[in-house]
Order: structure tokens, then sequence, then C-alpha cells
């Protein structure tokens, strides 16, 4: 399951909003060194490893071997991040395709050209099964896809201070989605597609007391790139691109530091979405809100929301003329997450629930939820080895969906191994 893996990377997270890609966060024993090796064994039991309703639901025991590697290169102008992390998942309740292959790799380049001027580069790649790792930022599918699906982000942020008390913030993304399903109706169908993320921000330093402001604008075009159809019966060839839009985001913001400890980034306004279908383009609210309080050494909370409109995995075809399709949803995305560390004894949780309202198609203002909790703890036994031990919680509940379409599911997985670094 996803909690088995690290985050997909702060990039992609970044990408997705006007907050600039942000370096990753080095650990105590990482920061002594510039590169560490570790690996991990963790047997696992997983009660709905396919993530179906509960008279179809499959449970498994099984096994995760998961190497990674890290480094870094600091310099007083240059910051360099690297990280690959690779997963091998053994399920013993398979016949056939008992293994599962994931990949994370993760590249960032800070350079500070001087006082006034950085540029940051970035790249975030992932191919996973799992939706928290395919879409980290926020969940598009909510279900586990099989096969070898591929993310990759790719993108620059720059900042220039024009004056002591004005920065002027442009940035660039592009991500590639590229799903192993194939064939009508296919998730590579329905999601498969192109994102280009243009971004710029006018920041005002210190219009507070530990304030700036932001003044924001960024433009995503998304293009969907399969030739498949979207009809699951194949009868009518449905082009993807249907679903093709194209979205602004109007917005002001504060970034507010009230120690080194404690952060608070506020974004709010407004976004119109243009549908290359006979859907009309629709205004709705824009939100994006984090706060971050390290209340210990090794100890961090960060709580945050997001309000905004995002593409579905549903497509909600009614085989009915004028051409009805699900185009997208509007989305309230809660989530937070603490780690605290008691001398040898690191304990961490996370929640995370998305609210969606769907637009157009057969479930056309219906809503669903989606609920994932984690826990974990990890002992260090000694300065290379610890023990690890977790439990996980999936729920995704469909509202007043019409009969026959609904998706409910929930999922429990825990899990206990060892972890070696070097």
């Amino acid at each position: 399951m996803k909690k088995l893996f690290a985050t997909a990377g702060m990039a992609a997270l970044g990408a997705a909003s006007m907050n600039a890609a942000t370096p990753p966060t080095l650990l105590p024993q990482e920061q002594a060194k510039p590169w560490s090796v570790s690996a991990s064994v963790r047997g696992f039991y997983d009660d709905n490893y396919a993530t179906l309703r509960s008279g179809n639901r499959r449970d498994s025991f099984g096994l995760e071997v998961s190497p990674s590697v890290r480094g870094h290169i600091i310099k007083e102008m240059t910051q360099l991040y690297a990280s690959y992390k690779f997963g091998m998942r053994y399920y013993e309740d398979r016949i056939n395709n008992e293994l599962d292959y994931t990949h994370l790799a993760n590249v960032m380049l800070n350079h500070d050209f001087n006082e006034r001027f950085r540029l940051t580069l970035y790249d975030d790649f992932v191919v996973a099964q799992e939706p928290s790792l395919l879409n980290p930022a926020q969940p598009v599918q909510t279900l586990r896809v099989r096969g070898s699906n591929l993310r990759n982000t790719a993108g620059a942020d720059f900042r220039a201070r024009i004056t002591e008390s004005v920065a002027i913030e442009p940035g660039y993304s592009f991500t590639v989605y590229d799903y192993r399903e194939k064939g009508n109706g296919s998730y590579s169908a329905i999601l498969d597609r192109h994102e280009h993320l243009a971004k710029v921000g006018v920041r005002w330093i210190n219009m507070l007391e530990r304030t700036d402001g932001l003044l924001g604008y960024q433009y995503l075009h998304t293009e969907h790139t399969s030739k498949d159809t979207l009809d699951p019966t194949g009868l009518v060839y449905l082009s993807p691109k249907l679903r093709d839009t194209r979205s602004h985001y109007y917005f002001a913001g504060l970034d507010y530091s009230a120690s080194e400890r404690l952060t608070l980034n506020v974004r709010a306004g407004a976004m119109t979405v243009t549908y290359r279908n006979n859907q009309s383009s629709r205004t709705s609210p824009y939100f994006d809100v984090s706060a971050t309080y390290r209340f210990a050494e090794s100890s961090t909370l960060q709580v945050g929301y997001k309000l905004q409109r995002m593409t579905t995995d549903l497509i909600g075809y009614t085989g009915l003329a004028p051409l009805n399709l699900t185009v997208d949803q509007l989305a309230h995305f809660f989530y937070g997450r603490v780690s605290h560390t008691i001398s040898r004894l690191t304990l961490n949780a996370g929640a995370q629930y998305q609210f969606g309202t769907f637009r157009g198609g057969l479930v056309n203002s219906q809503e669903e939820g989606f609920l994932s909790v984690d826990l974990g703890a990890s002992y260090k036994i000694n300065e290379f080895l610890a023990a690890e031990t977790g439990y996980s919680f999936d729920w995704l509940k469909d509202y007043g969906w019409p009969t026959g379409t609904e998706r409910d599911f929930h999922r429990n997985f825990v899990y206990i191994g060892l972890k070696a670094t070097y």
C-alpha cells in the first residue's frame, strides 16, 4: 500500500500550486555526509489489495523489499538534491502477477546567481499503482491501478528581487501521465494526459511584520493524449480530447513566519475552467491554506486545506444526445501530518479527506468522499538499524449515486519490518 513508500517528492507538490518547489528535509544523520543508502524489509497484511467493493474483496499477506539512495551537494550558491527508491512487493494471494514494482526518483537544483536572483529546477518521476504516489498533491483516481503507471513532473521556478521590497516569481512545469491499462474506457483513455502549468506572482517582502504579500496568476492547460475511446463498450468513438480543459487561477496570498518554528501560507481567489465539449465555462472559488509548526528539533506538525476544480477518473457517459460526459469535480481537500521523535522512538500519523462534487455525465452533482489515515512507529536499535511498524486505513464512500455505479470500498493495511541505513 502507498504508506510503505515515502512521499513522491515536494517538487510535484510545489508544481501543483503557486508555492515554489521546496528542497527535502534532511535528517541529522543525512546532514553529516553527502549521501546515504538504506534498505527495508517488511511483512504486511492487506485486506483489500485491489480496492474492490465488499462482495469482491481479496486479502493477502505479503513481503516488501525497498532499497533507496539519497545524496546532496551543498555549496554557498548552489544546492543539489537527488534520491531514488525502488519497491518490490509480493502478494501471496495472487496466482498471476504476484509482484508489484514501484520507482520513485527526484532531483532538485537550487542556484543563487546573487542575492536577488534564484533559479530552481526539479524533476519528479514515479512508476506506481497507488493513487497517493501517482497524484501526491491531491487524489485524482482513488482506486489502486494495476500495472506500471507513470507520472513525471519537470519544472522551473525563478525569483527576481527587483527592489528591496518587491520580487517577481515566474514558474513553469510540465507533467506527463501514462497509465498501463489500455483499451475502451480504460484508465489510459480517461487519464493519460499532459499538463502545462505556467505561473507568475508578485511578492511584497515584509509587507507586514514577518509577512510577505502575494498576487498571483496561473494557467493550466490539460490535454488528454490517448487514442482509445472513452466509451467502455467501444460502440462509439469518444475522443479523450473531449475532456481537455483550460484553467485560469487568480488569487492573493500571505506567507507568514511567526518564528523559525511556525509558518502559515494562504492563497485565496477564483479559478475559471473552459471545457472542450458542450459544458459551459465554470468559475469557482480557489483556496490553498497550509501551516507548519516545528515543535521540537525532529518533530513537526502540518495541516492544510485546498479547494479547487480538478480532473477525475470518472467519465459518466450516458450514451444519450447531446453528448454528456463527467468533466471534473469541485473538491475540498483536508490534510494533516505529525511526526514526533522521543529519544530512539519516532512516531508519525497522517490523515487526509477529500470531498468532491462531480460535474456532467451520469454522476452530475453526485458526491464522493475519500478518507485515508495512517499511523507509524520506528525504533532506532542502533546507528544503522531500526524496527518499523504501521497501520493505514482507506475508505471511499459514494453519496446519492445511481444504483449499480457505486464503488464504495474500505481497506486496512498493517506492516512490520526492519530498515537499515548507512
